[in-house]
């Protein structure tokens, strides 16, 4: 009785061959084996090995094993990549790494993208590849988590679902960044906390705009300039207090109306009061008017009494002879001077009343230096 269910007396994984006989490459023969490689080589539609002439294919070097065999690598060429969307209008698509240099043999140390391989229909002239595989950098399964880096852009989602965004910089084939890359310019970011704050930073928070959902209000910090254009108006509206500090440049350019709606507007330390300048102008106004016409008066009148003085002097020469003469004059003088005088004390008044009302010239609320 044959202890094999196909009642062979070999298991159904061998096969009978001549002595020093080889089976054929996979390569030439049906393969439906799900294989491990690595990318050696991208062949674009231009390259003359091209076989679809409109796709990006792929070399890879591939562990086959044939029944209890030994592994050997074998190069399937032309493979394409799966898509995940497959149409016209949902497109997705990206570039695998190459790696040419590393001797396939040494698994170590290889930098060329690794990836699963399956054949259509079986044929090895139809290789798809199907994804890849990596080892995971954060085993714990616990750590419930989403990465994603392309060419130095991370992306990643970790178990409170917050996400970071991360730029790095091109990177090279080993993940370091490229020649071109600046260091200075890396590790900008942008991240979506639980608490829905979400804040834009470059490198070591030098500058950033946080929108801090908890604390909430907004944090802005740049580091040398700050600089808002504004084509038609800015509307500021505040509940409370609205207060700006720095010692750096702050350029607003407005092309329109600033309006700014809070309970009131503080500069650096806020020691002195803002002057309402209307209520001002308008009371000092009222006065300069009360004055002018005051001034005006007293000029007609002064030179009234001067006039009447000099006529009176004229006839009063010694020896007197024309005191009586002499005497309407003296009294036309003495009444523009009893005129004048209580004009002084009204000049008086309107700059008492003027002042007297400086308080009202001086916003409650508005503070600056």
């Amino acid at each position: 009785m044959s202890r094999y269910s196909n009642r062979s007396v070999t298991p159904s994984y061998l096969s009978s061959t001549y002595m020093g006989g080889t089976s054929r490459s996979p390569m030439f023969s049906d393969t439906t084996q799900l294989l491990l490689g690595e990318v050696k080589e991208i062949i674009p539609p231009t390259d003359n090995r091209s076989m679809s002439k409109k796709y990006l294919e792929y070399n890879v070097e591939v562990q086959h094993k044939d029944g209890p065999g030994a592994f050997t690598v074998v190069t399937f060429t032309n493979c394409l990549l799966m898509n995940s969307l497959a149409a016209v209008a949902d497109i997705h698509h990206y570039t695998l790494r190459a790696d040419k240099s590393t001797p396939a043999p040494d698994r170590g140390t290889t930098t060329g993208a690794k990836v699963l391989v399956l054949c259509l229909g079986g044929n090895a002239s139809s290789a798809f590849i199907i994804g890849g595989i990596r080892e995971d950098l954060t085993p714990d399964a616990n750590d419930h988590h989403y990465f994603f880096e392309f060419n130095g852009i991370q992306a990643t989602i970790n178990k409170d679902g917050e996400l970071q965004l991360k730029y790095r910089g091109a990177t090279k084939i080993n993940g370091d960044l490229t020649d071109a890359a600046d260091p200075k310019a890396s590790d900008s970011y942008a991240t979506f906390t639980k608490d829905g704050s979400i804040k834009l930073a470059t490198q070591d928070d030098a500058q950033f705009i946080h929108i801090n959902h908890a604390d909430k209000k907004l944090e802005v910090l740049a580091d040398e300039e700050w600089k808002v254009t504004v084509n038609k108006k800015i509307t500021i509206d505040a509940g409370d207090d609205i207060n700006v500090t720095g010692n750096k440049v702050c350029d607003v350019e407005i092309k329109d109306n600033v309006i700014i709606k809070s309970a009131g507007v503080l500069v650096g330390d806020a020691t002195d009061h803002w002057l309402l300048a209307d209520t001002y102008r308008n009371a000092e106004g009222t006065m300069d008017k009360k004055l002018s016409g005051m001034l005006n008066t007293l000029q007609s009148l002064i030179s009234t009494a001067a006039i009447s003085l000099n006529a009176a002097a004229g006839v009063n020469a010694i020896p007197i002879v024309g005191g009586g003469i002499a005497s309407p004059m003296f009294i036309a003088a003495a009444t523009a001077l009893s005129s004048a005088a209580p004009l002084f004390a009204q000049m008086a008044s309107a700059i008492d009343a003027f002042e007297s009302g400086a308080d009202s010239f001086l916003s409650k609320k508005n503070l600056n230096d």
